[in-house]
């Protein structure tokens, strides 16, 4: 089942009108046998020269593999050093507002004290 748009170009004419026009003006071209035998022995000439894709070698497999595990394994190990100063920086802050609350001044040597 074939389903055709009509839609009205920039002039106000529609697809239709347009295509009307066009068949009215030009003539089909049937091309020549030596033009299509031609056409054909440059698209095999072409096809044949193309490189043909070879499967993976399994020593690249593993390489990505690691390299994948190795990444993965770095991404974790920053997180957790991460959330480690993120955890001593709330620590830090909780000592700072509590000497504060108590009417402390809290500085560098009473911080390596503790």
């Amino acid at each position: 089942m074939s389903t055709r748009f009509i839609t009205i170009n920039a002039s106000g004419r529609s697809d239709a009108a347009l295509e009307r026009v066009l068949q009215s003006t030009l003539q089909p071209v049937t091309p020549s046998a030596e033009y299509i035998r031609g056409l054909k022995n440059m698209l095999a000439k072409q096809f044949s020269q193309m490189p043909v894709k070879s499967r993976p070698n399994s020593d690249h497999l593993i390489l990505i593999a690691a390299a994948g595990l190795l990444s993965s394994l770095m991404v974790v190990a920053l997180s957790i050093r991460s959330l480690i100063v993120l955890l001593s920086a709330l620590g830090l802050l909780t000592q700072y507002k509590k000497n504060l609350n108590k009417g402390g001044v809290l500085d560098a040597s009473s911080v390596a004290n503790r």
